[in-house]
């Protein structure tokens, strides 16, 4: 079986967009030359997968503790990827950087937590 990526934005005008699905389909590849000169022109990140997860989960937390809570490692680890995170961007404080990896588009949101219904007597309460 053989997928095919179809690289075109939203703006596409429908009669571009059919001729770009039928080339697609018979075997072609498209990736419209904006999108591709976007990523070319994009900022590479610095780093480590380690760093990235200890920024994202500090957007949603107040101090170095409850970030390490959800990888469960300890507040100096999370410190020893912080730090360097920090020098690799030039910031002077973790929400710098944060924020920098989330504008380029380095980390996503973090989940939302499950929410639990609301029960009554044992029985779940509908919203």
């Amino acid at each position: 079986m053989m997928t095919a990526f179809l690289g075109a934005p939203k703006s596409t005008p429908a009669e571009d967009l059919a001729d770009v699905i039928r080339d697609v389909a018979a075997g072609k590849r498209y990736l419209d030359p904006e999108i591709a000169a976007t990523g070319l022109a994009a900022e590479r990140c610095p780093l480590t997968d380690r760093e990235l997860d200890a920024l994202r989960i500090s957007r949603t937390t107040t101090n170095v503790a409850q970030i390490a809570q959800q990888p469960h490692l300890a507040p100096g680890t999370i410190c020893n990827y912080l730090s360097p995170a920090m020098k690799k961007l030039n910031a002077s404080s973790r929400h710098e950087p944060a924020d920098k990896t989330w504008q380029q588009g380095w980390i996503q949101a973090p989940a939302l937590p499950a929410v639990c219904c609301p029960t009554v007597n044992g029985a779940r309460l509908e919203m």
